[in-house]
Order: C-alpha cells, then sequence, then structure tokens
C-alpha cells in the first residue's frame, strides 16, 4: 500500500508506505484517523519558516540514531534525506557528504541543529568543528506544555507542528492551545475528547 502526502507550501508531494499494522492498530482502537509522514511535516515547517530568507541553510533534525537532513534555498526544497548514525563521526560524515554532493562550502553554508541535542553534546561540538556557522533552531510554541515533560516535548519539532490542525474546544485555555499531559512520566492521565495528534515512528497520526 502506497500512501502520498501534498505539501502545499511548495507544491510537492510527498510518496511512501505507512505502517498500516500500527494506524490499523489505532483504527481499531480509537476509530477513523487521518496520517501523514514525519518527512512532510518537517519540510512543510521548516518552508515555512524559511520564506522570507535568501541564503542556503541546511537544516539537521537529531533524533536517538536517525538525523533528518533538509536543505533550503529560497523557500525551494533542495534535499530531504535521512540517516542512520551512531557516533559523532557519523554525524558529522553525513552532513559534510550532503555539503559535498550539493556543493555547499562548510565555511559560508549556514547549519542549523535541532531536536534531540545541546550545544554543550559532543555532536554539536564535531559539527562546529567542520562547518563555520552552526546554529540550535529556537523552537517555540503557544501551546501550554506541562513542565514536568516541557524540555522534551520541545525536542520534538516535527510534533509540536503537527498540531496546525484546528484543536477542540477542550484543549484552548485563555486563547491559546494547550498540551495536557498524557506521557508515562507525568501523572495527569487526560486527553481532551478528541486528541489532535500521535506521533508514531514514522507517521504523524491525526485523529478524526
Amino acid at each position: 500500500y502506497i500512501s502520498h502526502d501534498p505539501i502545499k507550501v511548495n507544491d510537492s508531494v510527498c510518496v511512501y508506505i505507512p505502517f498500516m499494522n500500527i494506524n490499523n492498530f489505532l483504527v481499531d482502537r480509537f476509530g477513523a484517523v487521518d496520517y501523514c509522514h514525519f518527512s512532510s511535516l518537517l519540510v512543510e515547517s521548516l518552508l515555512k519558516a524559511e520564506k522570507n530568507l535568501v541564503n542556503r541553510r541546511m537544516y539537521v533534525n537529531v533524533s536517538p540514531g536517525v538525523m533528518h537532513i533538509v536543505v533550503i534555498d529560497q523557500n525551494s526544497l533542495i534535499l530531504y534525506n535521512s540517516f542512520e548514525y551512531t557516533t559523532k563521526e557519523d554525524f558529522i560524515y553525513y552532513i559534510l557528504f550532503t555539503a559535498e554532493q550539493l556543493e555547499l562550502n562548510p565555511e559560508s553554508v549556514a547549519l542549523i541543529l535541532f531536536g534531540h541535542l545541546e550545544e554543550r553534546d559532543e555532536f554539536y561540538k564535531m559539527a562546529y568543528k567542520y562547518i563555520r556557522h552552526v546554529e540550535m533552531l529556537p523552537v517555540e510554541t503557544e501551546i501550554e506544555i506541562e513542565e514536568v515533560i516541557k524540555d522534551a516535548v520541545l525536542r520534538e519539532y516535527v510534533l509540536l507542528n503537527s498540531f496546525s490542525c484546528e484543536l477542540s474546544p477542550e484543549y484552548t485555555k485563555g486563547g491559546r492551545s494547550s498540551l495536557l499531559n498524557n506521557f508515562p512520566c507525568g501523572q495527569q492521565q487526560t486527553w481532551p475528547r478528541k486528541p489532535c495528534s500521535i506521533f508514531c515512528l514514522a507517521n504523524t497520526i491525526s485523529m478524526s
């Protein structure tokens, strides 16, 4: 079974094979669901953020064991790819390999890192050693997040950007979206009646 997501911001399409066993489980458990690929949300959200910038930039979303590289030039998608990594040497290899293939100069290209890393991490330091212009992408949201999970949730850029669908009335508080704690580490196990999104491996799945 092959599925696809239209990426309206640049009139492109993401084609992929969904995890039907997971989708079918959620349909059996919750009813009808809508889903889209991780990369669709990543690319669309970065293109929207990039629309007023003119320089070519390389974005790297870092997840445990997997890095997602997106290269954008003046609101045009140049490349998306993902790589599995283990060491900091793997990490910088894929960044430099991508830069070489696209003829990006490590002395001038902007490298934007986000996800599961911080400036004090060895992966950031390795990137800074070989790329002159490295920065962390500031992740902000109007969603109210329980303090106990706030740091962990702010690492999930794609998850936060999946909340672009209309939220149910129970989700709003004071005119702002509210993300209630439904994570294992939390004490409060309360979702609104119609949860907006569930993030699941390669798919982002929205309840309808």
